[in-house]
């Protein structure tokens, strides 16, 4: 029997593309399960590693900073935003530019799930520490303003957002 292309499987009713669409459905669980478990793995095994080197390395120590920015990836690739935003702020700083744009990652995650008034004060974060770090002319400046207003007009501030809308023109 031939295999039916994903245009069938989707959008085909027969018995084949109901039965194949399953088949899909389980092997793609299957395989975001072996994926979240090893985003889990790596994850542990990085904060096992900044615990023993918090223990054993100067607080400036390069390894020590390495594996703690690579704990801070780890945990945005385990959708972890919060924990990596903290981590980054706590190590680099929070004028950093990673820790920057850490917050503007847990923003869109925020307003992606809908609770746009989080996501409006990290992006205001990231706009006020931009601001102060870099001056209001900068490129930065303006994608952040642009940020702010979408998450303003998804709420229904359209006043204040034409406002973060024209500051990014």
């Amino acid at each position: 029997m031939p295999v039916p292309n994903l245009v069938d499987i989707f959008h085909g009713g027969d018995l084949i593309a109901r039965e194949a669409r399953k088949e899909l459905v389980a092997k793609a669980t299957a395989m975001v399960g072996k994926l979240d478990a090893a985003y889990k793995r790596a994850t542990g095994g990085e904060q096992n590693r900044v615990k023993t080197q918090e223990q054993t390395l100067a607080e400036d120590h390069p390894d020590r900073l390495a594996s703690q920015r690579a704990l801070a990836r780890a945990y945005q690739a385990n959708g972890q935003v919060k924990e990596a935003v903290a981590l980054l702020e706590k190590v680099l700083g929070k004028e950093h530019p990673d820790a920057l744009a850490s917050i503007d990652s847990l923003a869109r995650v925020l307003q992606g799930q809908g609770k746009y008034e989080e996501a409006e004060k990290m992006y205001r974060r990231a706009l006020e520490r931009r601001e102060k770090m870099l001056g209001a002319e900068h490129p930065d400046i303006l994608t952040s303003a642009d940020n702010l207003a979408s998450v303003l007009q998804g709420q229904g501030k359209y006043e204040e957002a034409e406002k973060m809308n024209r500051r990014a023109l």
